[in-house]
């Protein structure tokens, strides 16, 4: 993985658009769901676009000036070989705007209801782990994401769903 796509992926505003993109949408309308200036939210959708994480799908002519609709392009995973390449401050950067963003988002689902459904899941536990079982963890987690995401339906209610597998400080 490039260095400046590990910098792309490390701007928390720039990991927000990604799942914004995740079905068309235009900057603008990305701008209001986020509550940021459009100007700044041009500005990322620029820098994803160059590093070719989103693409322009369609344009629609409103009020004499033109929309611009963009979606995410290919899977927002970085395998493990490519995360062990980077830099230790670019995983890190790369973590903490991850955090920042499900933290955000989570709280505001919860705050809105998002976890009162009756089969809203939250769970929390504490492990002791060997390095086999470490390895073990993270493939049944690798397992689950590809099985969620081929469940994915084009109607229905948008749900997010967040995995964490880490070393808890001692």
């Amino acid at each position: 993985m490039p260095d400046d796509v590990a910098r792309t992926l490390a701007h928390p505003l720039r990991q927000l658009l990604l799942f914004e993109y995740d079905r068309p949408t235009s900057p603008s309308k990305a701008a209001r769901r986020l509550r940021q200036p459009v100007n700044v939210i041009s500005y990322h959708t620029g820098v994803l676009r160059r590093r070719g994480w989103i693409e322009l799908v369609r344009t629609e002519r409103r009020r004499g000036a033109t929309e611009h609709f963009y979606r995410s392009t290919g899977p927002r995973v970085i395998e493990d070989v490519d995360w062990a390449a980077l830099p230790l401050p670019q995983r890190r950067a790369i973590v903490l705007a991850t955090l920042a963003g499900t933290a955000a988002e989570a709280r505001t689902a919860a705050l809105a209801g998002g976890f009162e459904h009756p089969s809203a899941h939250l769970s929390r536990c504490l492990l002791k782990l060997d390095e086999q079982g470490v390895a073990e963890v993270a493939a049944a987690l690798r397992q689950v994401v590809e099985q969620v995401q081929r469940r994915r339906a084009a109607g229905g209610e948008l749900h997010e769903l967040v995995i964490q597998l880490f070393r808890a400080p001692s």
